[in-house]
């Protein structure tokens, strides 16, 4: 996942959604200013990203 793609917070709210976490959580974590490597460092999107390791 290019880390590009995670610049707007729609993209952001959808990915999230589509990854597991629940939309009052995507809407919380998606509307951050934060740059892509921060985001990928807070709790929300390492649950994520943790869901989808299997």
């Amino acid at each position: 996942m290019a880390l590009k793609q995670w610049r707007w917070p729609r993209t952001k709210i959808s990915h999230l959604v589509s990854l597991g976490v629940s939309l009052k959580e995507a809407i919380k974590t998606g509307v951050s200013s934060k740059w892509p490597y921060a985001m990928s460092r807070t709790p929300i999107t390492q649950m994520a990203m943790k869901n989808t390791s299997g």
